[in-house]
């Protein structure tokens, strides 16, 4: 049976370690491997796959990163580009959960409270390292980011059981459209699948999705 790769918490700790390491900035693939090379998980774990071209292990690391970043225990300084704060250089392993949990706070409350939101729509998109993943998110009802931004990162922690959720590509048409555009270019959203959030993890949300039907 293949052991299932640990969580993006998992990967906290081991990632911050992996970016004290380094002298100077240090490029995200490099420090990704480097994170969870140093977990010591198995070659299942390891070949286990994720989306576009990462492995499942690189994706939550990868999300991890995102979440020390959001704790403001590492920093980008360019693109693809890492540092360790000062305060990710002193902090111990059991702070660096409880910063989170206050982190986390900040986001939108979850069902039930006072001032919970009654639902929201997302409008994301699916593309991962160059390739559209629409099939495969809809097939295994989930949707998923690769290298998540700060931005990305509140996206997941604010989204809930019973949202709405649809998958939107943007792109420039000139012909075929329904109205006079006299040759200038038009942009177009279309929306690909559309669905209802059924459940939050750490590193994706499940979806029960609808392929949205395209015109002929």
């Amino acid at each position: 049976m293949v052991e299932s790769v640990p969580s993006v918490r998992a990967f906290y700790w081991p990632t911050l370690v992996a970016l004290r390491g380094f002298e100077g900035p240090v490029d995200r693939s490099m420090l990704i491997r480097a994170a969870v090379e140093s977990m010591g998980l198995t070659p299942e774990q390891l070949d286990a796959p994720g989306p576009g071209r990462q492995t499942l292990a690189e994706y939550r690391a990868s999300w991890a990163l995102s979440h020390l970043k959001v704790m403001g225990l590492a920093e980008n300084v360019e693109r693809a580009s890492w540092v360790v704060r000062p305060e990710g250089l002193t902090v111990s392993e059991d702070e660096v959960y409880d910063i989170w949990r206050e982190v986390s706070k900040r986001y939108r409350p979850r069902a039930g409270g006072d001032d919970a939101d009654p639902g929201q729509t997302w409008v994301v998109g699916a593309v991962v390292d160059g390739i559209d993943q629409t099939p495969r998110f809809v097939e295994a009802g989930v949707w998923q980011v690769a290298n998540p931004s700060d931005v990305e990162v509140g996206y997941l922690q604010s989204m809930r059981p019973g949202d709405r959720i649809a998958i939107k590509s943007s792109f420039v048409q000139r012909r075929d459209l329904p109205f006079e555009n006299r040759g200038r270019p038009v942009s177009v959203n279309r929306f690909k699948a559309r669905g209802v959030i059924t459940r939050v993890g750490e590193d994706q949300v499940f979806v029960d999705w609808e392929e949205c039907r395209l015109p002929a």
